[in-house]
Parts: C-alpha cells; structure tokens; sequence
C-alpha cells in the first residue's frame, strides 16, 4: 500500500504544532467562503466570526459519513453479485444445451453479462426480465452509494470521477429502456451490438473512479486493480460488438469469439468482486492509519 498522502487530500490536518493548537496549512473553506489557511484551530474566521474548530468537526463528519455510504455502496455491488450466482441456478434451466464452459463463465462474469445469454439463447432476457430489473436496481443503487463524496471531504477529482459515472450509469440505462421498448425482438445483431457498445464508456468510467479510491486512499491494490478492470471490460465489449455484428446468427452455431469475449467479461467479473470487497475493508478503516 502507497503511503505518499495524495493531493486530493487538503481537509485540514493538525500538520505543524505551535504551542498553542495548530496552524491550518491546507486550504480550507469556511461555509463563508474564506480560506481559513494560515489560521490556528482555535481561531475565528475573520469574516464570519464562525469558529475554526467547527469548521474542522464538519469536515471530519463529512468524512466519515462519506466513507460510509461508499462502504454502503461497495456491500451493494457484491449483494449484487451474490444475487446474480442464486439467479443463475433458475436461469439454468432455460438454457439447457449450452456447453458447460460458458455456464462456468456466465456464473463468475457477474451481473454485466447478462446480455451475453441473449447470444446462445435469445429471448431469455424477456423471460426472465422480473430477475433482471432487481439486478440493474440493485446495481444502480451501488454504483450511486458508492460514488457518494461530500463536499466538505475536498476531494473534487474523487466526487468528479463519481458523478461521471452516477449519471453516466443512469443516461446507459435510459437509453437502453428507451431502444428495447421500440424494439418488437430482442435478439436482433443491431440490438446487442449497441447494448455492448453502450457498456464500453460506463465500464471505463467505472475502473477511473476505482483509480481515483485507490488514490484516495492510498491503496495501489484498488488503483491498479481499477486499470485492469476497465481494460477487462473494455476488451469484452468490443469482441461481443464485433462478435455479433459480424458472425451471429441465432440459428448459427457458437463461436470461438464468444469464448473470448466471456473469458475477459469473467476475469473483469471476478476482479470487480474482489476490488468491492477490498474497498469495503479499507474504507472499514480509521483513516488516520
């Protein structure tokens, strides 16, 4: 784990004593506006006589309760993924005849491959769109806990990265609504080529923010790990895109490419799971460790 502090973290810090409590050296926003740099904890903000103290316990709260809610969303994301392996064994029964290997990935890939069904046996997403629904709620709701940052946390580029990926999850999901009820099928090549590639951007804004935890909290594990991921899921969005607009047929045999295209979607799978666990342990943490 990197122990070199990041710049994102400027919330003020007892960082030189003088006898006397301490001097701000960080910037530091009164709810005035004032920078409080330069001034002792013990001090008053010059424009507004509020006292610096308070302004420091507001932003030690705001800490927490933003570490918590991301925690929160972190356990959502892996209920989310646990949800998906029960859901698999009813799923099995509407995809009898498929070779075991996908099967095998399918079930470590996690939720994100649910499109991927609809490859080797179109209409199941209609089938089951009851199971489906639960799993996008719940992973909407993950993705929102887990990008919640607070403002009194001054960690801009980390609740930037956030709210990238909190709406751009929730314009993905609209405009995916939005086509598949003007469809009258689901199993159309154009279809699933434009699913896959709607996936693509929300896969990469999801490893960015990751790096941007891992930075924040000073853990290589999660920076690293959230570079890889989006690779991961990247590599899978553009095989299926390629795979389905070039070579599917629904009455055509399955393919090399869908092997290829679910092996990157499971190791993304598997190590989206392990960085939310990972997460959850270090925002767990007192931050001052």
């Amino acid at each position: 784990m990197n122990s070199t502090p990041t710049q994102e973290r400027v919330a003020a810090e007892p960082t030189r004593d003088v006898g006397l409590g301490f001097v701000l050296e960080n910037d530091l926003p009164c709810r005035c506006g004032y920078n409080l740099r330069g001034l002792r904890d013990a001090g008053q903000c010059p424009e507004c006589g509020r006292g610096v103290r308070i302004t420091l316990d507001e932003c030690d709260q705001a800490n927490l309760d933003g570490r918590t809610r991301r925690r929160l969303g972190a356990s959502l994301l892996i209920a989310n993924h646990l949800v998906w392996l029960c859901l698999m064994a009813s799923w099995l029964v509407g995809v009898r005849g498929v070779p075991q290997g996908i099967i095998a990935l399918l079930f470590v890939a996690g939720p994100r491959s649910v499109t991927a069904i609809e490859v080797f046996k179109p209409g199941t997403m209609r089938t089951f769109v009851t199971s489906i629904t639960m799993l996008t709620v719940l992973h909407v709701a993950g993705i929102w806990m887990l990008t919640t940052v607070k403002r009194r946390e001054q960690l801009d580029r980390l609740r930037h990265a956030g709210q990238f990926l909190r709406y751009g999850q929730l314009v993905a999901l609209v405009v995916a609504a939005w086509v598949l009820s003007a469809m009258n099928y689901l199993t159309s090549a154009r279809l699933l080529s434009f699913l896959y590639a709607m996936d693509l951007p929300v896969a990469i804004l999801l490893g960015t923010y990751l790096v941007r935890v891992g930075e924040v909290e000073r853990s290589r594990v999660i920076a690293v790990g959230g570079r890889i991921t989006a690779a991961l899921f990247a590599v899978a969005s553009v095989v299926f895109v390629i795979g389905v607009s070039l070579w599917w047929r629904p009455d055509v045999p399955i393919r090399s490419w869908l092997y290829t295209g679910l092996t990157a979607a499971a190791a993304s799978g598997v190590l989206l799971l392990a960085l939310m666990i990972c997460v959850r342990r270090t925002l767990a943490r007192d931050p001052a460790e």
